[in-house]
């Protein structure tokens, strides 16, 4: 199995052009409630898979096209209009097309369209936490609200850090 640096992932991404599948294993910080929580310091592994250089926009629109909702005064599909970043800047190549990447502080994140979640556990000190136990404390999320949609384009940013694995173009690399 091919392994890649974080910088050389970061190369690597900034290389891609169109939308292509893609399946990353993260590491993340799960950001549980910290109050009462005997699992503090636990990590989340997840494996996502889901679609890089793709467009927020046109994911939504596409999506309430195919729900037929939210209708306007006249009975057509509502255009989406999304809001700016509220956290850093999005990356391009030098043709000027968007890249799957975005720059905060110095640090490099993949913007991925998640498709499905192939699933994920929780860590504490080389111990695999029962996700029942640990779920109490876990944030609630709101997924898609401005979407108007019953099934909302979900977006995740991942640290390059925080990456392990990733399968592009049916080559998995390992994350050094």
């Amino acid at each position: 199995m091919p392994t890649l640096s974080k910088s050389e992932l970061v190369d690597h991404l900034m290389g891609l052009r169109g939308a292509k599948f893609t399946t990353i294993v993260a590491e993340t910080d799960p950001r549980m409630r910290k109050t009462g929580n005997p699992y503090v310091g636990a990590t989340k592994i997840s494996r996502v898979n889901g679609v890089v250089n793709w467009i927020y926009q046109n994911a939504v629109n596409n999506q309430r096209c195919r729900e037929n909702q939210p209708l306007d005064h006249q009975g057509e599909v509502e255009h989406f209009e999304p809001e700016p970043r509220k956290w850093g800047t999005r990356l391009r190549h030098d043709s000027g097309h968007v890249a799957p990447l975005v720059e905060h502080k110095g640090k490099h994140y993949l913007e991925l369209k998640v498709e499905r979640s192939l699933g994920h556990e929780y860590r504490l000190n080389g111990e695999t936490l029962d996700p029942q136990a640990v779920a109490e404390f876990l944030p609630q999320r709101k997924e898609g609200a401005r979407q108007k949609v019953d099934n909302p384009v979900v977006l995740r940013d991942y640290s390059i850090e925080n990456i392990c694995q990733i399968t592009i173009d049916g080559i998995v690399y390992e994350i050094e």
